[in-house]
């Protein structure tokens, strides 16, 4: 009978092991530690039926209480030990959770400081500087990856001081924020958001969608509508941001400042244009230039875009821009803009047409200007060998 008992106690001592050795592997691999209770399960079951068996044999009550109660002590260690399992398991667990989401977040927030920027430097211009707006915006991106200045005018090829005068000025431009703006945001939207938008913003009007009485968009009507579509008041120069990202706005290539380096445009700006800012200053009106574009990255957002999109738009002194997107004939688009345009309430507009002013004055009439004489008077901008 002893030889039982010690066998039994050895295959207890085996079961409790194994139930150690199962119960980390299940900790580890199969994220389970009670696996490990299944070697210990079977030494008390092997218990009972050894003790039936010495029942049967008709072994004394003291072997009987000995065995018996020997073999539960793998038993209880077996148990005790992957509770302590558990607690680890718990423990280790909670910690990797809380290191995963803590990368997540800044992944997440690294993401969206990088799209961010990218979104932003869609609409920078530094205009104190003479160089390129590609290298402009990769001195913005090397500065943000961490580089100091005399590293970046290295790499650049260019004097430390115009590097210094570039970051200045995507840092006023980052940062400026209009007073009524305090409960705005610079949240990136999701392309699905930015989709749902510009659909709005080429196949409908502000008047429309009761944003106001015009039918031209600006980036006032273009941040309420973000805002109605949304749930989120996003910042102006967000919103200014996503429409140069969408091609929804002049492109540096066409202004006048662009091509101010040009004998002709100088000698322009010196003599004609001059004379018509003047003429707007003692009219007491306003100054615009009308532009058309063609909105190329609309395209790229949505597929519920005019096949070949057109957009006039009219932009003040100041930058205001008001804008709409045709998909019709050139000349039809234009009677419909100054439609638009003069139904704006204010002084009267002293419009300078960039390109295709003869082809827009034919469109309009010689009756049709002289009754809009008194709203909208135009004068061409385009500039020979300019």
């Amino acid at each position: 009978m002893l030889f039982f008992i010690v066998l039994l106690i050895i295959l207890g001592v085996a079961a409790l092991c194994a139930g150690v050795v199962f119960g980390e592997i299940y900790l580890t691999r199969k994220k389970n530690v009670f696996y490990g209770l299944i070697p210990a399960g079977g030494v008390a079951a092997l218990s009972y039926i050894v003790l039936i068996i010495m029942l049967i044999a008709g072994a004394g009550g003291t072997a009987k209480f000995v065995t018996f109660y020997l073999l539960q002590i793998p038993v209880i260690a077996g148990v005790v030990t992957l509770v302590a399992f558990r607690r680890k398991y718990r423990r280790r667990e909670s910690d990797e959770n809380a290191r995963q989401a803590r990368l997540q977040n800044a992944r997440r927030l690294e993401a969206e400081k990088q799209q961010r920027l990218a979104v932003l430097l869609k609409g920078f211009r530094c205009a104190e500087s003479e160089m390129k707006l590609e290298g402009q915006r990769d001195i913005v991106m090397l500065a943000k990856s961490g580089k100091s200045v005399s590293q970046i005018a290295g790499e650049a090829g260019c004097p430390a001081s115009e590097v210094e005068r570039i970051l200045d000025a995507f840092e006023r431009y980052a940062t400026r924020v209009d007073p009524d703006e305090s409960e705005s945001t610079d949240r990136i939207l999701t392309p699905e958001q930015e989709e749902s938008i510009v659909n709005y913003l080429v196949n409908s009007t502000p008047a429309e969608n009761n944003l106001s009485a015009s039918m031209l968009w600006n980036r006032t009507t273009a941040r309420l509508l973000a805002s109605n579509l949304l749930g989120v008041n996003l910042s102006t120069r967000m919103i200014s941001a996503y429409l140069a990202h969408w091609g929804l706005t002049v492109p540096e290539k066409q202004t006048i400042k662009a091509r101010s380096a040009r004998p002709a445009v100088r000698l322009w700006l010196a003599g004609d244009y001059e004379k018509i800012r003047q003429k707007a200053h003692d009219g007491d009106g306003e100054l615009i230039w009308i532009y058309t574009v063609i909105p190329e990255g609309i395209s790229d957002v949505s597929v519920s875009v005019p096949k070949n999109p057109i957009m006039l738009c009219a932009v003040s002194a100041e930058g205001s821009i008001a804008f709409r997107v045709y998909d019709k004939d050139l000349s039809a688009c234009f009677t419909d803009f100054v439609a638009s345009l003069t139904a704006l309430p204010g002084r009267k507009f002293y419009a300078i047409i960039n390109e295709n002013y003869d082809k827009y004055m034919d469109t309009l009439g010689r009756d049709r200007r002289r009754a809009l004489s008194d709203r909208i008077e135009f004068f061409s901008g385009e500039i020979e060998n300019g």
